[in-house]
């Protein structure tokens, strides 16, 4: 259903929860309705259209498979890849259906500000934040070079919205960390989430300056982008080690971005991943 939006453009916060599937719908497919209301289907089922697949880089047969109609992570490839679309998306609305197995971590990144290469061999004792800020210091002269049997991941420089198994224990707090936050930085209200391994059904609101997060149909997270505690997050994490990461994500300076499924080197799986610019 389209969100409730004002004669400005603004995003209200009482935007009308999805209706789930039900278990005996067809997978990744638009409905008539869907197609009218401008929806993409990004993933068939069957093909990487709509990703930058195998046949644009081979990393990407080593970090995701297309298995039983769905996207599954591949574990332990020498350099994983992030998974990330061919559009470009400005204001946009996503969902998606995914799973993980035990313990599993992964995400879906959006405002995608730039992507480096990143060898993590020799990095014993050293900050994984030091490591980026000198990949990235080189990856801005252009001067990034990697050795052929590097090992490591391709970094993607994003908004995460969380995935995995990760509900809080019986009276523990909703932590940045948990499922449905904004990784890192803002944590869910609540986490509504399944029992690992059942399908969740996952999704995003991007409009103007405020970003919604909502897990199983209900709202988990609202805030605008210059929410003081996202830069204060950015600060603590970037700012020492890498000020050059902390400057690309806290000023935003591309605002048309692609969306990326994350292989946080734990299997999950994802489906029915449909967007719509907003």
């Amino acid at each position: 259903m389209k969100p409730t939006i004002t004669r400005r453009g603004a995003l209200l916060s009482a935007v009308v929860p999805l209706v789930l599937r039900g278990a005996d719908e067809e997978h990744n497919t638009l409905s008539a309705a869907e197609k009218k209301a401008g929806w993409i289907l990004l993933f068939d089922g069957k093909t990487w259209n709509n990703w930058h697949g195998p046949e644009s880089d081979p990393r990407v047969a080593q970090s995701f498979a297309i298995e039983d109609g769905s996207l599954r992570v591949l574990v332990r490839p020498a350099m994983r890849k992030d998974l990330i679309s061919r559009q470009a998306f400005g204001d946009f609305e996503m969902t998606w259906d995914w799973k993980t197995a035990p313990r599993g971590n992964t995400g879906v990144k959006y405002l995608i500000q730039d992507v480096m290469p990143l060898d993590e061999r020799g990095r014993a004792g050293q900050k994984f934040e030091a490591t980026v800020g000198e990949h990235y210091r080189q990856h801005m002269k252009g001067a990034l070079k990697l050795a052929a049997d590097a090992q490591g991941q391709e970094y993607v420089f994003a908004y995460e919205y969380q995935l995995g198994d990760s509900s809080p224990r019986p009276g523990q707090q909703p932590n940045p960390s948990n499922t449905g936050a904004l990784y890192s930085l803002i944590a869910p209200t609540s986490v509504p989430a399944k029992p690992v391994g059942e399908w969740n059904t996952s999704r995003i609101v991007l409009q103007k300056d405020t970003v919604q997060h909502w897990l199983n149909g209900e709202k988990v997270l609202e805030t605008r982008l210059d929410n003081p505690a996202i830069d204060a997050g950015f600060a603590k994490r970037w700012k020492a080690d890498a000020p050059e990461v902390y400057e690309l994500l806290s000023k935003l300076p591309k605002r048309r971005c692609p969306v990326a499924l994350q292989n946080h080197n734990d299997e999950a799986w994802f489906r029915n991943i449909k967007i719509r610019n907003l």
